[in-house]
């Protein structure tokens, strides 16, 4: 099995994998689990939530691998999708084309920030800590 590493340098990439699967894993969760639509405040407040995870979640993954985008583009889509699919499974939730899209255009969004942004924040968050680590 082929082993994939980071393209970008930080120090800690198997923390920051880590992290970024257990946000996906909390996404996929929050997305099957039954949820008080009485909680929702305003008119598709849902599809400003989908569109900020999934490009929160493009953005972490991207960061961290920034010349994978668009595998890592196609990989969070088809999870988005699959997520949506399996909610049309349960009695307590529905899946729908709305919020796919808004996952689809989050997931855009997010590669384009970190493609913009180079994965700066992620090394900088690393770096401090590597500082930090080092200095104990």
């Amino acid at each position: 099995m082929t082993e994939i590493k980071p393209d970008s340098a930080l120090h800690y990439p198997w923390l920051w994998l880590s992290l970024g699967l257990l946000m996906l894993l909390a996404v996929i969760v929050f997305s099957l689990i039954a949820i008080d639509q009485r909680m929702i405040s305003f008119t598709h407040l849902d599809k400003v939530e989908h569109l900020l995870a999934w490009g929160f979640l493009m953005f972490w993954f991207t960061s961290i691998y920034p010349q994978r985008g668009l595998v890592l583009f196609a990989i969070l889509l088809t999870v988005s999708l699959g997520v949506e699919l399996l909610q049309t499974l349960t009695t307590w939730r529905q899946g729908s084309g709305g919020d796919f899209l808004a996952n689809f255009i989050g997931l855009l969004i997010g590669g384009a920030i970190a493609r913009v942004s180079n994965g700066r924040l992620l090394q900088s968050i690393d770096q401090w800590l590597y500082q930090r680590i080092s200095r104990a």
